[in-house]
């Protein structure tokens, strides 16, 4: 009789545990369309990114459209990161065995800056200037070079891009803004992964 008792605890830690890890690995997506705006033209192009979430670690899968709905280059945006506290790290190497790279972005306390290497823009600092009216984080962001560029960026608690802004005369960029997906053209849409 003991022995029936045992293997009915034993089982039912099995499912548990199984419910457990399953809850752990869960993967959360999230996707947004932004339209992207440049200045001195009326020239508007269209993001679409996608955030997975699976524990600790973000994934972020960016794509960018012209009007037409063709795929143009997007040097950069993608990546995987380890959020962690009030911190956003980068992952370098192999997702198979990712190695911690630098903090990209730090919310622990206002005007607290942080310092890393991108593949694209090189030399970046982002400054946490506090929180928005809509409890979103802020930062200042430059790139760190002789012809650099400065943005305004808007994060939401998951750290994914509500809104870019540039702040420098140099960069032909205005703005990429979370846009809802029916101001989005049906030629993008139908090219964006869903």
């Amino acid at each position: 009789m003991e022995i029936r008792y045992y293997l009915i605890f034993l089982l039912i830690t099995i499912v548990i545990g199984c419910k457990e890890k399953e809850k752990q690995t869960k993967i959360k997506s999230e996707s947004y369309y932004y339209i992207i705006r440049y200045k001195d033209t009326d020239r508007i192009d269209y993001g679409h990114k996608i955030y997975e979430y699976s524990g600790d670690t973000i994934k972020v899968e960016a794509s960018r459209y012209n009007v037409k709905g063709e795929k143009i280059s997007n040097p950069g945006e993608d990546g995987v990161y380890l959020k962690s506290y009030n911190k956003l790290y980068a992952l370098r190497g192999k997702e198979s065995s990712p190695i911690l790279g630098d903090i990209i972005f730090d919310t622990s306390t206002k005007n607290s800056c942080s310092e890393y290497f991108h593949p694209f823009y090189h030399q970046i600092e982002n400054c946490f200037q506090g929180l928005t009216e809509e409890k979103n984080y802020k930062f200042n962001s430059s790139q760190q070079a002789t012809d650099g560029f400065d943005w305004e960026i808007v994060l939401d608690t998951n750290f994914s891009l509500i809104e870019k802004v540039s702040t420098s005369p140099l960069e032909g960029l205005k703005s990429e803004t979370r846009s809802i997906k029916s101001k989005i053209p049906d030629k993008v849409l139908k090219n964006a992964r869903q």
